[in-house]
C-alpha cells in the first residue's frame, strides 16, 4: 500500500498463521499508522482483497482507498529489494563439502 500524496510505501508485514490476510493488512496498516503518527488522505493498493480489508479502518480514520492496477512507485520499490535480496543471497555463507 502507498499513501498517495507522501509517496510513503508502508511495510510488509507476516501474517500469524491462521490469520486472514485482510486482517493482517488492516493490522500492519494500524501499527504503521501509529508508528509514523500519520493517516494518509488517500491509500493506493494493488488488490481488491486489501482494500476490503482495510474499508472498515479507512471508514473510522476518515481515508479513502483506491484499488489500481499497478502502483509505479511500488513496482520500483520491489524491484530494488529483488535486486538486494539476489546480491545477499550471493554474499552469504557459503557451504563447503
Amino acid at each position: 500500500a502507498l499513501d498517495e500524496r507522501s509517496g510513503y510505501a508502508y511495510p510488509p508485514c507476516l501474517r500469524e498463521p491462521g490469520e486472514p490476510l485482510p486482517a493482517a493488512a488492516a493490522r500492519a496498516l494500524a501499527d504503521a499508522i501509529r508508528a509514523r503518527d500519520a493517516i494518509p488522505e488517500r491509500l493506493l493498493v494493488l488488490d481488491e482483497e486489501y482494500a476490503s480489508g482495510l474499508g472498515e479502518l479507512a471508514k473510522a480514520l476518515g481515508f479513502e482507498i483506491r484499488v489500481k492496477s499497478r502502483i509505479p512507485a511500488l513496482d520500483e520499490f520491489f524491484s530494488v529489494m529483488d535486486k538486494k535480496a539476489r546480491a545477499d543471497a550471493f554474499a552469504g555463507p557459503q557451504m563447503v563439502m
